[in-house]
């Protein structure tokens, strides 16, 4: 959906399809529309800019937000450019097409794709405890 400057896209699961997510943000990039933001339920919004013929990666990061500058820091002394970030755990950066990728090992790619798990476990155990303690409350 396109309003004014702005294009709305259904995520399809920035978790479970992170290199698919980069692939479908980098034809919207090649087509002039750049992420702006992502919202809680699901939305990608997009502003209208030059089209750009660049590559996208989408990174879990699992450290401390007190450390989260230093990350941001060697990403961009890497030549990657951040867009947005969603939550300060994914982060979506972008750098010209020939630039080495992100994970160029399978070592980085099964550590982050492990810290994006456990972080997801602890959020839905934490989520089963507020619908559980929200339940029991109604039915004082």
């Amino acid at each position: 959906m396109i309003l004014g400057n702005k294009k709305y896209v259904m995520s399809k699961g920035l978790a479970f399809y992170a290199e698919l997510e980069s692939q479908r943000l980098e034809k919207e990039l090649a087509n002039g529309w750049q992420i702006e933001k992502i919202n809680w339920f699901g939305f990608y919004q997009l502003k209208k800019i030059e089209p750009e013929d660049r590559q996208i990666a989408i990174d879990f990061y699992s450290g401390e937000k007190g450390d989260i500058e230093e990350y941001l820091s060697i990403y961009e002394a890497s030549g990657w450019q951040k867009i947005t970030s969603y939550r300060h755990r994914y982060f979506i950066f972008k750098a010209e097409k020939e630039h080495e990728a992100v994970y160029t090992d399978e070592e980085s790619f099964t550590s982050r794709i492990n810290s994006e798990r456990v972080w997801f476990m602890l959020n839905a155990v934490v989520a089963f405890f507020i619908g559980l303690t929200a339940m029991g409350i109604m039915n004082l």
